[in-house]
């Protein structure tokens, strides 16, 4: 049997930039679907789906959020992997994914029902929990996949 020491170890410490999607909330802490949607208000009047993801710690405090995907007038790409990516990156506990219907129709499409839970299982395997995911339309309407039993 052969014993092989190490004289000297090298560590190279690489600085990783964070996305310019990124936004801070100043841990801003998440209770309530009426909290996002107050948050996120201004996806009322957008043209265009878009699929946000707020990223919070194990006290359900935002360590960030990320306008991941912008999509068409009633529809929007999403891929589970880059919302992994950023959650790993920035060491979140849970997320919460929030989109809008710029019809204003908050009812979820099978498509929507697809995806999360697509996000929902991709999260399970890094231990990082979904706590809701939100369809904002219009006049303060919303629709939460918690609070509807979908999660």
């Amino acid at each position: 049997m052969h014993t092989m020491r190490i004289a000297e170890v090298s560590v190279k410490y690489v600085k990783k930039e964070v996305p310019s999607n990124l936004k801070i909330l100043n841990g801003q802490k998440v209770i309530t679907p009426e909290t996002v949607v107050e948050i996120f208000k201004d996806l009322e009047s957008e043209m265009q789906e878009k699929f946000i993801t707020l990223y919070l710690n194990g006290q359900n405090n935002v360590l960030c959020y990320a306008v991941n995907f912008v999509g068409t007038l009633n529809s929007c790409q999403v891929s589970p992997r880059e919302i992994i990516r950023i959650a790993l990156l920035v060491g979140a506990s849970a997320i919460i994914t929030i989109h809008n219907h710029p019809s204003g129709n908050i009812e979820p499409s099978k498509d929507d029902k697809d995806i999360t839970t697509k996000i929902k299982k991709a999260l399970n395997l890094m231990d990082i929990r979904l706590l809701d995911n939100i369809i904002i339309g219009k006049d303060k309407k919303y629709y939460s996949f918690h609070n509807n039993g979908l999660l």
